[in-house]
């Protein structure tokens, strides 16, 4: 299950996306492809193992680069 807000991000026609993987994910090599999704989208944030052993990731970028990612990880 993906969890997930958008907020305007810092600069013009730009997003921030707030997203939390919920279940067992620890050990899938999803943060992997998640890096490098948002590397070849030209997004800037983390992707990080939180404590409650989800991924959460916080990417920020153009519009268009935001909706692709989103699909991405929705699959």
């Amino acid at each position: 299950m993906v969890k997930y807000r958008q907020n305007k991000g810092g600069y013009p026609m730009a997003k921030r996306l707030h997203i939390i993987f919920l279940g067992n994910v620890k050990d899938k090599g999803y943060r992997f492809f998640i890096k490098q999704k948002a590397i070849e989208l030209g997004l800037k944030g983390y992707c990080i193992l939180n404590e409650q052993q989800q991924i959460e990731v916080e990417v920020e970028g153009k519009d268009k680069s935001i909706e692709e990612f989103l699909k991405f990880v929705q699959k």
